[in-house]
C-alpha cells in the first residue's frame, strides 16, 4: 500500500496538484484526474463543434475519437483527437493522423487547457443554476 509523500495533501485533506513527489498515491490519482479531465475535454470540444453547426459522430478507440461533419452546400469532415493539457498523441494516432494527410482527409488535433476546461465547467455549473 503507498503512503502520502507528506507535501501532496494540505489541511483540508486536498490533493496539491503541484506536488512533484511522485508517490504511489499521488501519482494513481493523477491519472485517475487526467482521466477524468481527458473525457471532460472531449465533451467540451463536442459541445463546441455542436455550437459551430457540426454534427458528431462517435466511433472512439480507432486512433481518433469521433468524427465531425458539417452536411451543407460545402460538407466538411473532420477525424478529430481530443488532447488534454500537455497529452501527446500515441503510436496508433500518429499512424491514422499520417494515413488521414496521405488520403487528404482532415485529421484535427483538438487541444483542450487547464484553464478552458475550468472556465468552460464553471460556465456549464451556472447554466444549470440559471436552468439553462
Amino acid at each position: 500500500m503507498s503512503s502520502w509523500c507528506g507535501t501532496c495533501i494540505d489541511n483540508d485533506m486536498q490533493i496539491d496538484p503541484f506536488c512533484n513527489d511522485w508517490c504511489g498515491t499521488c501519482s494513481k490519482i493523477r491519472m485517475q484526474r487526467n482521466k477524468i479531465n481527458g473525457k471532460l475535454a472531449q465533451l467540451y470540444s463536442q459541445q463546441d463543434f455542436i455550437n459551430n453547426g457540426f454534427s458528431i459522430w462517435f466511433v472512439g478507440d480507432r486512433g481518433f475519437d469521433f468524427i465531425a461533419y458539417q452536411t451543407r452546400s460545402n460538407p466538411l469532415w473532420y477525424f478529430v483527437e481530443v488532447k488534454y493539457g500537455k497529452s501527446r498523441l500515441s503510436r496508433l494516432q500518429k499512424l491514422v493522423q499520417k494515413c488521414c494527410r496521405k488520403s487528404h482527409v482532415n485529421y484535427f488535433v483538438y487541444r483542450v487547457t487547464q484553464e478552458q476546461l475550468e472556465f468552460w465547467l464553471i460556465e456549464q455549473r451556472q447554466n444549470m443554476v440559471l436552468g439553462q
